[in-house]
């Protein structure tokens, strides 16, 4: 390779580096991004606000939330929330239509009983 070629190549590269970083990072963007509209769907058709299912979550497992989220596991749109008490932390989750609690589990556990009950 010549000495222009190695020049050429150097001046180059960091520019299609850069191009590969901002697409990459585009990428990601549109995917954050389709994730927060899919969430806000989800609590725009909700029958319950998000404050009504942190109340409930609290009530349930005896604490004070400490994070909620819209969770799309298995095709079924939930509110997980996050309550701490002195038993530890809990995930419960909420049904966004009718308030109902689908389960309750310590965080992290990964076991949960779909009818609502506490497995821990």
């Amino acid at each position: 390779m010549t000495t222009h070629q190695s020049k050429a190549r150097a001046r180059v590269l960091p520019w299609l580096l850069a191009g590969a970083l901002a697409v990459g990072l585009a990428g990601t963007a549109r995917a954050a991004s389709h994730e927060d509209r899919s969430d806000a769907a989800v609590m725009a058709a909700a029958k319950i606000s998000l404050g009504q299912a942190i109340g409930i979550a609290e009530h349930s497992a005896g604490g004070r939330a400490i994070g909620a989220e819209v969770d799309n596991g298995n095709g079924a749109a939930r509110i997980a929330v996050e309550v701490a008490s002195n038993q530890g932390v809990r995930t419960v989750l909420i049904d966004p239509q009718t308030g109902t609690v689908l389960a309750t589990r310590a965080t992290g556990s990964g076991h949960h009983d779909p009818a609502g009950a506490d497995t821990d």
